[in-house]
Formats: C-alpha cells, structure tokens, sequence
C-alpha cells in the first residue's frame, strides 16, 4: 500500500508520518505550532493567532521572531519548505484532503450522511463506522496549548459525538438494537447529561425486550438532570418513557411519535414575507383534515422541524386545501410564509434544488448577489436565514423526498408544508415526516360544493340533478369546480340536460382512460372545453405550448396573433371557466392537468405546423423582447452565435424600468425556454438564448440561473458539436466561477475554451479577455496585460467586437494604473470611454469612468478625478450596477478628501461600506473599508483608521486574495501607526506590503511602500527589501 509523502493525524496525540513511518515532533512548542496549522490547514493563520495559541497571555519580546524559527524547524522536519508558506500576515501549512485524518473524518461523515438520508442506512453505517475507527484518543492529547483545548477541542469532541448519536439511529432504524446496547451505555456514562444518548439507550433496550433496563434508564437521567442541572427531562423523553411504560411504542417508526407538548408561544413580530398564492373563494369541506394538519404543524416541542406532506391523485385538492390552511396559520408564522411550486408532475423541467434555495433566500431578504452558488453552502445560508424565526414553508407539487429534504429548515420554530401526488413514504420512515392523505369527496361535500357554486336557488330547484352531477364528476373537486364553473355561466342552467351531455362522452372516454378519476376528469374538462367559443378554445389549446409555470398576457396574445385587448378577454373567460387561474401583474396559471388536456386537444384538433409556428411566434418573441429588454439595461451585447435580427414583433423602444420588470416577470419561463429547446430544439435557441441573458442574469445576482443556463446550453452545444456555440456558452462559467473565487473550477473552463478547436470562434478574444483577467487574480500581471493586449490591438484580419475590445483597453489600463502609470494611460482610458458611449455598453462606461477617476487621484488632479468620478455614480445608480455604484462611492469620497472637504468625504465613505455590507462581496468591503480608514486617517482618527485597514484586511485575505485590497490595507496601517507614533509597527506593515507588491508586479504599490520604509527606517531600505 503506497502512503502520501506526509500524513497528520490530530483526532488522538498529534502525529507525523513520512510515507508512512512516524517522524516524532519532540518540542512541545513545535507540536503547538504543528497543530495549529493543520486545525486550520490550507488557511491563513495570522501572527497574532499563532501568538496567542502558542504563547497565550505570556508572549515574549520578539514573538515574531520566535514564530519564524519553530516554522523555520518545522519546515526542516517535514524536508520541504513549500509546504509552509509565509503570507503577508501569517503562514499557511497546504494539506491534501486525504493526508489530514479531521479532513477525512468530515468527508466520511458528510458521505454517511447522505446516504442516511437517501435510504441506504446500511452504507452510512459503514461509513460512520470508517470515520469513528480514525479516532485514536483524546484529540491533541499531546499538544500543550490551553488555547487550542479551550477554541478547537470540544468542536472536536463534539463531532465524533455527533457522528456516534447519528451511527446510532441510523442502527435502531435498521433494527439492529442489540449492536449499539453497550455502546450507547459506554456514550451515556461518559456524558450522562446528553438527552438523545438516553432516548437511543431507552429505544435500544426496549427493541430487544428489556423494558424494565429502559425504565430504569430513564430514571437514572431524571435523577441526574434534577442533581445538576434541577430541570426534567424534555418532552420527547417523557414520551418515550410513557409509551415503554404503557407499552405503547412502535418501533417500526424511525421515532417515537406520541403526543408532544405544545411549542410555547413567541410574541408577534413585524409580518414577514408572504408568497402565498390567493386562496380559493369557493371552499367547502375537508374540516377535519384542515384541524388534523393545522394541529400537526403546530405541535412539534421537542426541538424537530414538523413536516406533513398532503398526498393525493390529481385533481383531488391538495394545493387548494394547503393553501387555505397557510393562510389561516399566517399569525402562527409572523415571520413569513414561503411557496414554490416544485413543478414534481409537470411537464415543464422539474426546478433544481439550488433554483429553489436561491429563490427562498431571496425572499427571506438575501441579496441575489450574496446567494452562494454550491447547493451545500445554499442549504448552510438558508438554514442560518432561518434560524429564530417562525416560517411557514409551503412547497408544492413534490414529486420527490430528496427534493424535500435541503429544503426542511433547521429551526424548531419554522414548519413545512408540502403537496404530492406520491405519499413520499421515505420522507415518513427517515424524516419524522407526517402524512395525510386526501381521499374523494363524500357525496354531501361534493353536492355542498356545486351547490355554492350555482347559487342557492338553483341548488334547491335542481337538488338531485344536482347530485347525480356529483356522481358523473367522480367527486373530484376539480372535476366538481369545472363542472360548476361551466353551468354557473348560464342565465338557467339545465342539470338534467348537462348529465345527458355528461354521460354520452363518460363511456366514450371509459374506452381508452384508465381509472375513474381521469374519466370525470376528462369529461368535466371536455365539456367546458365544448363550451367555449371556437376563438377561446383555440387560445387554450396554444397555451400548453407556453414554457414556465406561468405566463403573460403579452405571450397569449403572441401565441394566438391577437392585439392584446382580445386576447385579455379570451384570458378571462378561460379563467372564468375554471380552466386558468388569475395571478398578480396579469400573469395566469394552467394546472397540470389541464395543460395535459389541452395538449392533448392541440395533438387531435391542430396540425403540427400550426402549432409549431405558434411555438416559433412565442420563440421568437421571447428572444427578442428579452434582446430588446438587455440591450436597454446594458448596451451591446457580444454576438459570438448570433446574425443580426430582423426587425419585426418588438416595440421601437422601452424604459429602462420597464425592460428590467419584464425581465424579472419572465425570468423562469426564460430559463424554461432554454431547457425545453436544449432537450427537443431547435438546440441554437438554448445558447442564443443563454447569450442575450447573460448580463442581467450576471448583474442581478440571477448566478444559479445563468450557471444552469450557461450548463444547459453548452450541452447542447457539445451535441450539437457546434465549436462557436461551445466557447460562448464556457464565457459566463469561466467568468461566474473567478468572481466566485473558484480559480480551479474556472482554469478547467478556460483551459477547454482554449483549446486550438476553438481558435477560430468568434468567441476567441473574449475568451482571452478572460483569461487576462484570471491572470490578474493570480497576479500575473504581465501575461494579464499581454492578454488584454492580444485584444485591444488584434493582429491584421482578426475581428473584434466593439464590446469585447472595450473589455480588453480596460483590462490593459487596469493594468497600467497597477503599475503606476497614470499619465501615460490617460489617452488609453479616455478612447474606452469614447467606445463605451458609442455603443452604449453602460457597466464599461462606469468602469472606464472609475479609472479615470482613479488615475486623475493618483495625479494629484482632485477637481477632475471628482467629476469622472460624480458621473460614476449617477450612471452606477440609473444602471442598477450596485457593486460599481459602490466603487464610484468610494473613490468619490477620496476625491473629495484630496479637495479638502473631509465632512462630505466622510458621509459618502460611509454611505459606501454601509451598501457595501448589504451587497455581501468581500473585495467591494475591503474597498469600502480602506476607503473609511483613509478618509480617518486623513482627520486625524489614527485609532478609528487602524481598526478600518484592519477590517480591509480581513476581508481581503478570508478567502481568494485580494491583491489590491491587501497592500492597500497594509499600507494604510503603515502610514495611521506611523502617524501615532508607533514606527516599529508602521515599518513591519510596509515591509509586508512592499514583499506582498514586488511579488505580485504591483509596482506603483511598491514605490509607496518603498517611501514608508525610508521614513521609518533613517533614509535607507534593508538590504533584505531593497
């Protein structure tokens, strides 16, 4: 068996293995270093952390000094100087994920508890058992650091603990009580205050017929709660106790689910969010089923998150029913009530776990550009959305547990909600889940409903016309509400002739539908269906052909070429016959079987080509409104698969607020559009499509989106093995994972836009405009600049598009200010900024502003630098580009400091890190803080500025560098403990910044840091810096 070159084990003594012999670390001082390290292996870890868990609260003279020989012993010990890296504030130890066994034990626990959740409970055994077996002792047992037992041990300890309890349930649910008896006793003598070690023992000695060593158990902790902490047990134990007791305890439930004590009530808070469709006007019925979950979802006090899931055949009311209820529980969740329709049995692409999470966390008030993107950090960020508040979670139209599951809150205050057409069984048996299921209407409810809908007199003349009508629709009620709307239009409803009508077409459909459901069902659509005029049946069977859940009144009317007055009107007599339902803005929805039925309609009474060319018309309209919407937002867009359009079937013009509210409107069916054409075509849709919405997407914070978009177009592009197609659709992942600060993930996206298939595409230079980019993140800046350059002055015969060369001059003038030429990039900047307004490209503009803004500041030029700078902002602002409407803040603010007038600098600096903190981006905070900290320092507040280059700093090194953010926070530490008289620390913060500049290229960087070191250093640099 062949060993990594290094492995470190922390879960037990610390230890040190060299291809698989143990090396001993003998000075306890260098084990605490070690160890700390590898607790935070791959990070950063600063000095004054280093110092703190080393030396606590006797630190040495020169504790830097100090830290630099053991790291310096260390790295002669392991034989390899890389593996210990000095950074401008600490030193970072690089560890394999399987060279480290704490980073295996996380990934064996993370692994068993997925399969624990997906049903394989055998697996995740097997892999808890891997994990726990990694476990030698006690950890750090050897490593004599009262700051790591007090910070990082009982994290630790807490872990394994947390990997022994779910090893355990997942045991018990397997049946296999006897196997964890006498480890679940060893667990709760070693914490015999840990209620759920109890609960499992109790649930274990009762599972192999030792009832009275179970209540004798739980006696054991009442005595021992009471002694120490004077508390009883909690509500889920006492239940356990008197279910063993009474012996009424079913252990095939994965859980004891007697009755639970009431949750106590929460003061009313402000009204949260509410996403709840409207509830139906017309309701009857389903009385004891509205009590049984409203209870449900009420009673839940032993710390778990109810859940109850409404099953059902179609048709049978599940989302009417739950829909009622959330309304009527909204005081019981003043904190909000959130819905999605999951689109489970639709025909649309059921929505991604990640669409979903982005979605709810934006209505929970998260900015759309915070929204991480990785479906285990989105889970993590909704989950702390969440925490303390009291939601409802409403999510319909399942069609899976695992779609349920990242979506169950984790706070006990928060409830779910959900609807499916399956009974979702495991999301019982592993989640605690409860189930209730809707059956047909009893004949009395069922005549009580079309009773309500035809009116009171018409009920009582026609009472058993009435109730053989109840009979035909199956007592469905949506066959029932159907069969209602239809009669409820006519002055004199004929009943008895309506069941005549009814009867003839219920055998004919007997002959080919298979259950009784679907044969009312059929029948009751079939005759408001026959009942409408030929122009409204027409416009119900096109709109099956709509993407998204929802749809327009605009896409109707381009669906069925009518002005759009008409086609409102036929919108509304559907929606009066029960076949669609209204939403907010004049949008409608079509139920899942009602889609299918008009579908089915289109398929017998259309020809193919007609119903393609409707298809095409919306087609066509959706890419060119969306087109028309993108290019009023942001100016030109890049065309690497596109001809120009044809002008026809979009208006000449549109606001700004007006394109970027239909593009919110029609976001989902946009997405939609690009899933439906990828998988049945025609495939340039997909991409095309994905192109035109790239810079909203990006802008808004839409990153889950365009990543699934971008995803789905270049599948299809790859199947479509079209080259041209392929590099536009990597262009949005390359650039989404480096503003994520995934550099990996976005090299392997570049690394296959680059490669010499693609050289030809149109796409080629924005791909290396990107390129330029990550190599500037990596702080290459001479490949940056000789990218950027490729571009901006493209060899003979190559074509550039206006706006991808605009990208590129200003790369290269980035570039340039970097390295401190400001008055030669003067020309550069102002020809950017000139092609930015000829073609309209409104974020380059802002940015070719800041620039300019910048280099002037640099110049000494304060008068002109505020005026690019002002323009910055107006722009920033009217755009909605909120993260350079930050950046234009910020820079104004300095601008203003430079013209002496610190008051206003102050307010606008201010004003900035505050948008900055909603926005969420490290590298806009770090500005904003810098920024905050000079215009301090500026007044004099050397303290207040210290603290603000300290807060930069944080944010510039937590996660991917940034570069520019670090020196200047350096360097303004630097010059405010220069100017409190502190020069030793002035001097170590410049020496930092000036190795931190000359490493990375930053060169004006490294003439400021140059001029601090001379000024605290008597005239001369060390040799060491110079």
């Amino acid at each position: 068996m062949s060993h990594p070159p290094y492995e470190f084990g922390v879960l037990g003594p610390l230890e040190l293995r060299a291809h698989g012999t143990p090396v001993p670390v003998n000075a306890p001082t260098q084990r605490v270093v070690l160890a700390a390290l590898l607790l935070r292996a791959n990070k950063v870890v600063t000095l004054g952390e280093l110092t703190e868990i080393v030396w606590g609260a006797s630190v040495p003279a020169q504790p830097t000094t100090a830290l630099r020989v053991y790291i310096m012993r260390l790295r002669r010990l392991l034989g390899r100087s890389e593996i210990i890296r000095t950074t401008p504030t600490g030193y970072l130890l690089e560890v394999p994920d399987d060279a480290l066994d704490l980073y295996r034990f996380r990934d064996l626990t993370v692994r068993a508890g997925r399969q624990a959740a997906d049903g394989e409970l055998a697996r995740a055994v097997q892999l808890w058992d891997e994990a726990l077996a990694l476990w030698r002792d006690e950890p750090l047992l050897n490593v004599p650091s009262d700051s790591l037992r007090r910070s990082e041990t009982p994290q630790l300890v807490e872990a394994r603990l947390r990997a022994e309890c779910e090893r355990a349930e997942a045991k018990l649910r397997l049946g296999e009580h006897q196997d964890v008896v006498s480890h679940l006793r060893r667990l709760t003598a070693e914490y015999p205050l840990r209620e759920q070690l109890w609960h499992q023992l109790m649930l274990a000695l009762h599972g192999v017929g030792r009832q009275a060593e179970a209540l004798s158990a739980y006696r054991t902790i009442v005595d021992a709660l009471a002694e120490n902490l004077g508390t009883e047990p909690g509500p889920e134990l006492q239940n356990l106790f008197h279910a063993i007791l009474n012996d009424d305890l079913d252990l095939k439930a994965p859980a004891v689910e007697a009755v639970r004590a009431p949750r106590p009530p929460r003061p009313a808070s402000a009204p949260g969010v509410s996403q709840l469709p409207p509830a139906l006007e017309v309701f009857v019925g389903r009385t004891a089923e509205l009590q049984r979950i409203g209870g449900l979802l009420e009673t839940a006090g032993d710390g778990s998150v109810p859940v109850v899931t409404v099953s059902g055949p179609p048709g049978v009311g599940k989302t009417a029913l739950a829909v009622r209820l959330a309304h009527q529980l909204r005081s019981r969740f003043p904190d909000g009530q959130l819905y999605v329709d999951l689109r489970g049995y639709s025909d649309k692409p059921a929505l991604s776990t990640p669409s979903v999470l982005a979605r709810l966390m934006r209505a929970l008030g998260l900015p759309a550009e915070r929204t991480p993107v990785e479906e285990e950090e989105q889970v993590t960020a909704y989950r702390a959305l969440l925490a303390g508040k009291r939601v409802l979670v409403m999510l319909d139209n399942a069609a899976s547990a695992a779609q349920i599951r990242p979506l169950i809150p984790g706070d006990a205050g928060c409830a779910v909600l959900v609807t499916s057409r399956s009974e979702l069984r495991s999301l019982v048996a592993l989640d605690g889940a409860h189930l209730v299921r809707l059956d047909l209407f009893e004949r009395e409810a069922s005549v009580a409903l079309l009773g309500t809908l035809l009116g009171e007199q018409v009920a009582h003349e026609q009472r058993d016309a009435i109730a053989r009508l109840a009979d035909l629709c199956g007592h469905l009620p949506l066959a029932l509400r159907i069969a209602g709307g239809n009669l409820a239009g006519r002055p004199r409803p004929d009943i008895n002739a309506y069941n005549r009508s009814f009867e003839e077409g219920y055998w004919a459909h007997a002959l080919t539908v298979e259950t009784e459901e679907d044969i009312a069902v059929h029948q009751a659509f079939g005759l408001s269906y026959a009942g409408l005029k030929p122009e409204v049946q027409t416009m119900f069977r096109l709109l099956a052909l709509a993407p998204g859940a929802d749809f327009a009144a605009d896409a109707a009317a381009v669906l069925a070429e009518l002005p759009r007055a008409d086609a409102m009107r036929t919108l509304e007599q559907l929606a009066e016959a029960s076949l669609l339902h209204r939403l907010p803005g004049e949008r409608y929805h079509m139920h899942d079987l009602l889609r299918e039925y008009a579908a089915q309609c289109g398929e017998s009474d259309d020809d193919p080509e007609y119903l393609e060319r409707a298809r095409a018309r919306l087609r066509d309209w959706h890419l060119r409104t969306a087109e028309l919407a993108v290019r009023t937002l942001y100016g030109e867009l890049p065309r690497y698969t596109r001809a120009q359009p044809p002008a026809r079937t979009t208006p000449d013009g549109i606001s700004r607020a007006d394109a970027l509210r239909w593009l919110d409107a029609e976001r989902a069916a946009l997405i939609a559009l690009v899933e439906h054409c990828a998988e049945h075509g025609p495939r340039e849709v997909a991409w095309q499509l994905t192109e035109i919405l790239d810079s909203y997407l990006s802008v808004n914070g839409h990153q889950v989106d365009l990543l699934a978009a971008a995803a789905t177009g270049l599948r299809a592009a790859r199947e479509a093995g079209d080259a041209s197609a392929e590099t536009a659709m990597l262009i949005p992942l390359i650039r989404e994972c480096q503003l994520a600060g995934d550099l990996a993930k976005a090299d392997r996206y570049l690394a296959e836009a680059l490669d010499e298939a693609k050289a030809d595409t149109p796409g080629r230079p924005m791909v290396l405009v990107l390129d330029g980019g990550i190599r500037l993140d990596l702080d290459e800046l001479d490949a940056a600049r000789e990218r950027f350059r490729q571009v901006a002055e493209p060899a003979k015969g190559r074509q550039v598009p206006p706006i991808v060369r605009l990208k590129a001059l200003l790369g290269l003038g980035y570039v340039q200010l970097l390295h401190g030429e400001f008055a030669s990039v003067q020309p550069l900047l102002s020809s950017a900024r000139k092609l930015a307004e000829r073609i309209g490209a409104t974020i380059e503009l802002v940015e070719s502003l800041l620039l300019l803004g910048h280099s002037r500041l640099a110049l000494g030029q304060p008068g002109p630098a505020a005026e690019y700078l002002l323009e910055a902002v107006d722009r920033a602002k009217a755009s909605g580009t909120r993260h350079h409407h930050v950046e234009s803040l910020g820079q104004l603010a300095i601008a203003l400091l430079a013209a002496g007038d610190p008051a206003k600098a102050a307010a606008i600096g201010e004003r900035a890190l505050a948008s900055a903190a909603k926005l969420g981006n490290p590298r806009t905070t770090a500005n904003a803080w810098n920024v905050v900290g000079t215009v301090r320092l500026r007044r004099g507040e050397f303290n207040e500025a210290v603290q603000a280059y300290e807060n930069a700093l944080e944010h510039s090194t937590g996660g991917t560098v940034h570069r520019y953010g670090m020196l200047e926070a350096l360097l303004g530490l630097a010059r405010a403990h220069g100017e409190a008289a502190r020069p030793r620390t002035a001097f170590s913060h410049a020496r930092f910044a000036l190795t931190g500049a000359r490493d990375s290229g930053y060169r004006y960087h490294e003439g400021l840091a140059r001029g601090i070191l001379l000024q605290h250093s008597g005239g001369t640099v060390p040799q060491t810096f110079s």
